[in-house]
């Protein structure tokens, strides 16, 4: 959502990590792993942009069928790791890279299983991520506001949950290219009228002196929606 030419909006919608209830107010999403004067901000006002990647986990058994609610899916594993249950890759690139600095990525992944936070080897509060060529690194939820790491497990949220970890550090440090998420906690099989998922994303922001001055805010937060919940609402100044 542009504001003006200067100020860029990006949301993020039902992706992070809170206590159990059906909705969690969108926030600005700060970071203390940036570099000065960045540290702890509501909006990164800088000469830059930013970029998200992102891809899923767990695909349909057959392409016959469009659809993961009453379908079988399967987990996508694409790293060719045999200690890994699940993983995908997406490429992160950035425009003139090598003028350009990285200074911000938030990982987030959601996902349905079984009310478990530990489930078939996979917990809910990890993943694994590395650059290709790397070896995988356990990235751990963060917490928010002191709230409960694990949310939305319960049979009366449908066994959604979503996470959110701060990788600013590991992403600064191994740059552009192919990144890889593994053992996101979901299961294979029918998920009923639901259907089971499981996928993360994404958001990198990076400043380069070549490009416009603009105001770039992350907000985040949970909306739990289905029929009976109705829609929800997001305030915006």
């Amino acid at each position: 959502m542009f504001l003006n030419r200067k100020i860029i909006i990006l949301l993020l919608f039902a992706l992070s990590f809170f206590s159990l209830k059906a909705q969690v107010d969108f926030t600005p999403r700060q970071s203390s792993k940036v570099p000065e004067p960045y540290k702890n901000v509501n909006s990164y006002y800088l000469q830059g942009d930013f970029t998200m990647i992102g891809n899923t986990n767990l695909t349909l058994s057959s392409y016959t069928n469009t659809r993961n609610n009453n379908n079988r899916m399967i987990f996508v594993d694409v790293d060719g790791d045999a200690t890994t249950k699940n993983s995908s890759s997406a490429v992160l690139e950035i425009p003139d890279a090598e003028c350009a600095e990285i200074i911000y990525a938030g990982l987030y992944w959601s996902g349905r299983g079984d009310e478990d936070i530990v489930y078939n080897g996979l917990d809910k509060r990890k993943v694994k991520l590395k650059k290709a060529g790397q070896a995988y690194q356990e990235i751990n939820a963060n917490r928010v506001d002191n709230n409960p790491e694990i949310s939305f497990t319960r049979n009366d949220y449908a066994r959604i949950y979503a996470a959110y970890a701060d990788v600013t550090e590991y992403v600064r440090t191994h740059g552009v290219g192919n990144y890889f998420v593994a053992d996101i906690a979901t299961r294979e099989g029918n998920g009923g009228g639901t259907g089971y998922f499981g996928a993360w994303g994404m958001v990198v922001i990076y400043k380069n002196s070549a490009m416009k001055w603009r105001d770039i805010t992350v907000f985040d937060g949970y909306g739990y929606m289905n029929k009976s919940a109705g829609s929800k609402t997001l305030p915006v100044s």
